[in-house]
C-alpha cells in the first residue's frame, strides 16, 4: 500500500530508549466528527516505567493498556500517523512525525479500540518498539514480562467479528457466569455454582443445551489465530486484568475461563459433524493448556504448554516465555539473543536452567532430538509424544557437566534393559485406534507366553497404561474387562465403565508415538516407538521419568526418549522398594503415602531418615514440601530433598554411573 499523505517513514530516534526506565506509549487520538473510518493517527510519548522490585522503595507506573493481538500477513500494510511533539501535529519544522505500515489486523484493533473524544493510551510491541533495531528488540523482550504484569489491562484482540463470532461470546459469557472461580490448586482449576447456576452447563454428565449452529460458532471462535499464537501465554498468565474483544462483542477473561473450565469438564460430545468436532476437541485442548498459564507450575510445565503454539520465529519459545518462569522463580535464566541459531538458544536455556536449578527435568522432551541429542527441538514438540508422568527421582537434585563437542555429563543408575518392542500406536493416530492398538499388542505378548496367565499380563499393561488412574478414576477389574472385550472385538463391556471415552483419551495421550516393551527383568514398560533391543534405561537424579539410551560409544549415549517403568516410578532406584504395608499415590505433582495397617497417611517417603543437621521442612502453598538450610544465605524455600543429593545416595550405596550424553 503505497502512502496517501506523503509524509516520510517515522524516525524513531525523536523518542529514543535511551535509558531502561523508559518505554513508548501510544496515544491514539480520537477520531472525532471525521468518524470511526478516519485514518489513525497518535503520539508516540516516552514514559518513565519503573516497576517495583523485591527491595525497590520507589516505583513508577503509568496508566496505559496492552494490545495482545496476532501481527497476520505483513504484505499489505495500512498506515498510522505518528507525532511526538504536544505541538500542534500540522507544525512540520520540528520533523517530529512520520508514518509507520502496520498489518491490517492490527488497523482493525486500533480502530476498534479508538475513541471518540479523547486520546486512549495504549501499548503495543510493533509501534512501541523499532522493529527494525536488533538491539532494541532484544532489550524490549526482556521487559516484556514486568510490562504485562504492572499494566493497568490487557486487551487481546480476536479479530474482526465473523462466523457467529458474537453469539459464540454471548454462549461463553452465559457458561461462564454458571460458576465461581476459586483459583488454583496444584495446577487444577478450583470452582463452585451458585444458587443460580444451571446444571445443564455445571454437571459434567449433563449436555450443554447449545444448537449445532451455537457449537459451530464456539468451534469457529476458538480456532482464531490469537489462541494460538505463543506470547500470548506470557501476556495473558501475567495480566491482572485482561479482557477479549472480537468485532464490537467482549467478553472478561475470568469469564471465558470459567467458560472454558465447564467445557472442558463435560463428557457428552457436542453434536457437530466429526470434522467440526475433531478440530472442536483439538481446540478445546489448547484453550485450555492456555488459561492453565496462569496457575502457579514448574519450568517444565510451561515449556510443555507452548507444545501446539505458534510464533513466527522459534527462538522464541524460550524467549516468549522467559517473564511466565521468572514470575514463580524470580531469576532471568537467558538473555534474548536472536544472532544465535535456534539449536544454540535452547542449549543454552537447558545449561543455565540445569545450573541455577540442579534439575535436568526438561530432558523428557528430548524425544528424537536432533543432535545433540540432551538438547529439545521445542519447536517440534507438536510432532512428539506427550510427556509422560513418573516420580523415579522425585526431589532429587541433579547435575549437568557441558564438555567438548556438545557433550555433557551427568549421573544416573542403569536399571533395565529393552529387550522385546511391540508394536507402536503411531503419532498420527486417532483416539478410535487405541481399542485395535491395544488388542494388537496383547494378541503379540500373549504369544510370546512371557507370563504365566492372560490375567497377569492383562494386569501388567494396564498398569503401565494406566498407572496414576487405577483405584481413583477407575479399576483394575473394570479396565480388565475392557480390554478383553477390545481383543475379541466387541465392546460389550465399555457400559461397564462410567466414561469409556475418558479412558481412552487417557491411553491415547500416553501410548500416542510410544510403544510397550518387555525388559531384561521381565517388565512391560512403555517407551519410545523408536527404542531398540539392548538400549539402556537410566533414572537420573533431577529427571523425574526414566530415560532410555542407546549407546554410540564406549562411555556415551544418545538420548532416544522416555519411558514409564513401573518398577522404578517411585524412587526405587534410590531408595529401593517401599516397606511392606506402605503405598505410594499421587495427585498431579504431589505424591504421599499411605499405611492401612498403621492408618497412616502422610507426604513423608517413610524410606527415608531424618534430614541432615542444619536443615528444615516447611511446605509449600499447594501442600507440597520443601526443605530449607541454615547454611543458605537467603530464605527461599528449595524443591530438593537433601537426602536425596547424588553424595547422599552414594552413602546409601547407590551406585551411580558417570554418562557423557551426546
Amino acid at each position: 500500500m503505497s502512502s496517501t499523505n506523503q509524509l516520510p517513514p517515522f524516525d524513531y530516534s525523536h523518542v529514543c530508549l535511551t535509558t531502561s526506565p523508559l518505554i513508548r506509549i501510544l496515544e491514539l487520538d480520537p477520531y472525532g466528527s471525521a468518524g470511526p473510518a478516519a485514518p489513525l493517527k497518535g503520539c508516540l510519548r516516552l514514559r518513565r516505567f519503573e516497576p517495583p522490585g523485591r527491595t525497590d522503595i520507589s516505583w513508577h507506573i503509568p496508566r496505559f493498556e496492552a494490545l495482545s493481538y496476532v501481527w497476520g500477513d505483513q504484505s499489505d500494510p495500512e498506515e498510522i500517523t505518528v507525532y511526538t511533539s504536544s505541538g500542534p501535529f500540522w507544525s512540520k519544522s520540528k520533523n517530529n512525525f512520520g508514518v509507520l505500515r502496520i498489518g491490517k489486523n492490527l488497523a482493525a484493533a486500533l480502530r476498534r479500540l479508538r475513541l471518540k473524544s479523547r486520546k486512549r493510551a495504549l501499548w503495543c510491541d510493533s509501534i512501541c518498539i523499532n522493529q527494525n533495531d536488533l538491539a532494541e528488540r532484544e532489550r524490549e523482550v526482556q521487559r516484556m514480562a514486568h510490562l504485562y504484569l504492572h499494566v493497568e489491562k490487557v486487551v487481546a484482540w480476536l479479530g474482526p467479528e465473523a462466523d457467529d463470532s458474537q453469539l459464540a461470546l454471548e454462549k461463553l459469557a452465559l457458561t461462564g457466569n454458571q460458576i465461581v472461580s476459586q483459583g488454583w490448586d496444584d495446577g487444577d482449576a478450583t470452582w463452585s455454582t451458585t444458587s443460580k447456576s444451571d446444571e445443564r452447563y455445571t454437571r459434567p454428565d449433563v449436555e450443554f443445551p447449545f444448537s449445532p449452529r451455537e457449537w459451530r460458532a464456539i468451534e469457529k471462535l476458538i480456532d482464531r489465530p490469537w489462541f494460538k499464537r505463543l506470547w500470548v501465554r506470557q501476556e495473558i498468565a501475567l495480566a491482572s486484568s485482561a479482557t477479549v474483544l472480537c468485532g464490537n462483542a467482549e467478553i472478561s477473561w475470568p469469564l471465558l475461563r470459567n467458560a472454558t473450565i465447564c467445557l472442558v469438564q463435560k463428557i457428552p460430545r457436542p453434536q457437530i459433524d466429526r470434522d467440526c468436532l475433531a478440530g472442536y476437541e483439538a481446540n478445546l485442548q489448547n484453550l485450555n493448556s492456555l488459561i492453565h498459564s496462569s496457575a502457579t507450575m514448574s519450568d517444565t510445565d510451561v515449556i510443555a504448554l507452548t507444545r501446539d503454539s505458534l510464533c513466527m520465529d522459534d527462538r522464541d519459545r524460550v524467549y516468549g516465555v522467559l517473564g511466565i518462569l521468572a514470575k514463580y522463580n524470580d531469576h532471568t535464566l537467558v538473555s534474548a539473543n536472536y544472532r544465535l541459531s535456534i539449536k544454540e538458544v535452547y542449549k543454552d536455556f537447558v545449561v543455565a536452567y540445569s545450573r541455577l536449578y540442579g534439575n535436568l527435568s526438561f530432558l523428557q522432551f528430548c524425544e528424537m532430538a536432533t543432535q545433540p541429542s540432551w538438547v529439545p527441538d521445542l519447536q517440534n514438540l507438536k510432532d512428539r509424544p506427550y510427556p509422560l508422568t513418573s516420580y523415579s527421582s522425585d526431589f532429587s537434585i541433579g547435575t549437568l557437566k557441558v564438555l567438548e563437542g556438545d557433550k555433557v555429563l551427568v549421573s544416573g543408575v542403569l536399571c533395565d534393559t529393552i529387550q522385546t518392542s511391540f508394536s507402536p500406536l503411531p503419532l498420527s493416530s486417532s483416539i478410535a485406534s487405541v481399542k485395535d492398538s491395544v488388542a494388537t499388542v496383547l494378541s503379540e505378548m500373549l504369544s510370546y507366553k512371557t507370563f504365566p496367565t492372560e490375567d497377569i499380563l492383562y494386569e501388567k499393561i494396564i498398569g503401565v497404561l494406566l498407572p496414576y488412574e487405577l483405584d481413583t478414576i477407575v479399576s483394575m477389574s473394570e479396565v480388565k474387562a475392557f480390554f478383553k472385550s477390545w481383543q475379541k472385538g466387541s465392546s460389550d463391556s465399555e457400559h461397564e465403565l462410567s466414561s469409556p471415552e475418558d479412558i481412552l483419551r487417557r491411553i491415547h495421550s500416553k501410548m500416542r508415538g510410544r510403544s510397550c516393551h518387555l525388559t531384561a527383568k521381565g517388565s512391560v514398560v512403555l517407551g519410545p516407538a523408536m527404542a531398540q533391543n539392548g538400549d539402556n534405561i537410566y533414572v537420573l537424579p533431577g529427571c523425574d521419568v526414566p530415560l532410555v539410551l542407546r549407546q554410540v560409544e564406549e562411555t556415551a549415549y544418545r538420548i532416544i526418549g522416555t519411558c514409564y517403568h513401573p518398577e522404578y516410578a517411585d524412587r526405587e532406584a534410590f531408595l529401593g522398594k517401599l516397606p511392606t504395608g506402605w503405598k505410594a499415590l499421587s495427585g498431579g505433582s504431589v505424591q504421599w503415602y499411605i499405611n492401612h495397617e498403621q492408618n497412616i497417611e502422610t507426604l513423608h517417603d517413610p524410606r527415608l531418615g531424618p534430614l541432615p543437621r542444619g536443615w528444615k521442612e516447611k511446605k509449600f502453598s499447594d501442600g507440597s514440601l520443601g526443605w530449607i538450610s541454615d547454611d543458605y544465605d537467603h530464605t527461599d524455600l528449595i524443591n530438593f530433598d537433601p537426602r536425596l543429593e547424588v553424595d547422599a545416595l552414594k552413602a546409601r550405596g547407590v551406585l551411580f554411573q558417570q554418562i557423557t550424553l551426546v
